[in-house]
């Protein structure tokens, strides 16, 4: 059976309250409702035999062996054949818990929606323990892609889906939850999608002209959907792209309208996307919109336009991004940061500076805790602090948001240019902060698992929640090597390659060569 909770916490609490509960049953089994017990598929956790005690303290001992320990919960949810399930564990211990449900050591997982996508637990029952997903309310769509894991076809003959909620949320889900599922198919080539297949379909050597860029759109599912050549917004390009995307490959001299093209291209150069005019039925629309892509590509430095020999271009910006699979909305700035700092001068005698560049490939990037960030503010070397102070952060700074009370993330989505940036650069070094720490093995001279608990009780982050942190900013690091490389920035690959082998490894400089010796294994 599987438990649907709104949050990491509920899912706790959840597996907490059923141990508990079961274990009870125990006691009285022998008044026990076996109805209720058929119900929630525990009768052989009520009544199990012997071999599957063994098997979950077998599993108790293999998450104790673990690097990061045994959750308190866990030791004693497990007893009674219930677990939890959701990013706050490690992807070990998630991989352990999984292949214990299928194998039926486990009967009964508390997880939030994240299992409910690309992990294929079938059950006999799918409870929602409320009908949120985080603080959305469920909609159709979830709730029969979660409620399919109930009587899978080959598993069980039937399943059950159930939902807790009270009288009004009721009235919301026979509304809309158990509604018809007629939601249109919809294609997701917009907005910055767009750019990014055109930058990728042009660095790739698959699109040099206009006409192979419409040949490449063709093959979309965005065309496909399109039910008419050219709408009222947009029948006055209509014959010039007639022109522009079918006939671009003859000379330049015989056809004096592309000429257009380039002065379209030019005077339309803009940061931002306009797709107020576009009509999503429309394929000139879509080729209207392109070619406004293409401008913002042009504004960004990340392609050019050469006008005798008509083809599309990628600049070693646009290589870069390509190579890296940095965004294009993101590439630019990064670029533009990176020169600014080799202009400044490269730190070595801290990461701190190195790892706050790495975080520029975070998107969202998480938000500080004021007090933990205070803290550990202060525990930092001159030279980190130098670093802060680079970036206009300083602990009056921090103050000032502990106590204004702002939500940070309306300022990030918000208008005011500067408090973007003040926010997003706070953030950032907040993040670099827990990954010095990570590569540093800060606190030294301790074990792995009373490590994780350090930097739980430093910055109120568990064990699940770093691991990925660790593992997106190595390979944001090995993203960043790859675009220096092919922006002729050979000094910061190098040192980006090295902090994405620390980040991967956990260790302090003077240690990365000798863990690269085969022999030696990670343990040691």
């Amino acid at each position: 059976m599987l438990v649907f909770c709104p949050t990491k916490n509920d899912c706790e609490k959840t597996a907490a309250k059923l141990s508990v509960y079961l274990s009870k049953m125990k006691a009285i089994k022998a008044d026990a409702n076996e109805d209720l017990s058929m119900a929630l598929n525990i009768k052989d956790t009520v009544d199990e035999p012997i071999v599957k005690k063994a098997e979950r303290e077998s599993l108790i001992s293999d998450l104790r062996n673990l690097p990061c320990g045994l959750c308190p919960i866990l030791s004693e949810t497990i007893k009674q054949g219930i677990a939890y399930h959701h990013s706050g564990l490690t992807t070990e211990e998630r991989k352990i818990i999984e292949d214990a449900y299928r194998k039926g050591i486990l009967c009964i997982i508390a997880a939030t929606s994240t299992l409910s996508t690309g992990i294929n637990l079938p059950a006999k029952a799918v409870i929602f323990h409320m009908p949120y997903i985080g603080m959305e309310f469920i909609n159709n769509v979830k709730y029969k892609q979660m409620s399919g894991r109930a009587g899978r076809t080959g598993f069980d003959p039937k399943g059950e889906s159930i939902i807790v909620c009270n009288a009004k949320e009721k009235a919301r889900i026979q509304s809309e939850v158990f509604s018809s599922f007629n939601q249109n198919v919809k294609s997701g080539l917009n907005h910055q999608e767009l750019s990014k297949g055109i930058l990728e379909a042009v660095s790739s050597g698959l699109v040099l002209h206009l006409s192979e860029l419409k040949q490449f759109l063709e093959q979309t599912l965005r065309w496909f959907l399109c039910t008419s050549d050219y709408c009222h917004r947009c029948n006055y390009s209509y014959s010039e792209n007639l022109l522009l995307f079918d006939k671009t490959k003859k000379p330049f001299k015989d056809a004096p309208e592309l000429m257009n093209l380039w002065i379209y291209l030019n005077t339309h150069n803009t940061l931002e996307y306009d797709d107020t005019q576009l009509n999503e039925q429309c394929r000139n629309c879509l080729l209207q919109y392109s070619k406004q892509v293409i401008g913002y590509l042009l504004c960004m430095k990340l392609l050019i336009f050469n006008n005798l020999q008509l083809k599309i271009i990628p600049t070693p910006i646009g290589k870069g991004a390509f190579a890296g699979c940095i965004p294009p909305v993101m590439a630019f700035g990064i670029y533009e940061e990176l020169q600014e700092t080799r202009k400044r001068g490269i730190r070595l005698d801290t990461d701190l500076q190195l790892l706050y560049l790495t975080t520029a490939v975070n998107d969202p990037v998480p938000l500080p805790k004021w007090n933990e960030m205070v803290k550990n503010y202060r525990k930092l070397k001159e030279a980190d602090k130098a670093i802060a102070t680079e970036y206009g952060i300083n602990e009056d700074l921090m103050y000032q948001y502990k106590f204004s009370g702002v939500n940070l993330r309306e300022l990030l989505n918000g208008p005011n240019a500067k408090k973007r940036r003040e926010v997003l650069s706070v953030s950032r070094f907040y993040l670099a902060m827990i990954l010095n720490d990570i590569i540093y093995e800060y606190p030294l001279g301790i074990g792995y698992l009373l490590f994780i608990g350090a930097l739980y009780k430093a910055y109120s982050i568990n064990r699940g929640e770093l691991q990925v942190l660790q593992n997106n900013a190595g390979i944001h690091a090995g993203m960043l090597a790859t675009f220096c490389e092919r922006t002729c920035m050979p000094d910061l690959a190098l040192l980006f390659h090295r902090i994405a082998e620390r980040l991967r490894l956990s260790i302090q400089e003077e240690l990365l060569d000798i863990m690269r010796i085969r022999s030696l294994r990670a343990e040691k």
